[in-house]
């Protein structure tokens, strides 16, 4: 299912998410120094990680949490045309 749409850029990527727990159209997957390793902000606060996929170098898997959600959102960041679609997984 997807619940966000990003666009790359010089630091990551930025974008939006959209899903019954969180809509935030300010949000920033940011390149940390490490490689492949990324920041997750909303609004400027930092509420996950991403790494690059150990199985596809194309798909960022992403994790956000925050006290108010019930659990994790646990997504995959993937090509999808000109943009990048998060895609929630289910589990």
């Amino acid at each position: 299912m997807k619940i966000g749409r990003f666009e790359r850029t010089e630091q990551g990527f930025k974008g939006r998410i959209i899903t019954l727990e969180c809509q935030s159209e300010k949000v920033e997957i940011r390149s940390k120094k490490e490689e492949g390793a990324y920041d997750v902000l909303i609004n400027g606060a930092d509420v996950g990680y991403a790494k690059v996929s150990g199985v596809d170098r194309d798909v960022i898997v992403v994790q956000i949490d925050d006290p108010s959600f019930d659990a994790p959102i646990e997504a995959q960041l993937r090509p999808d045309g000109i943009w990048f679609a998060l895609e929630r997984k289910r589990s």
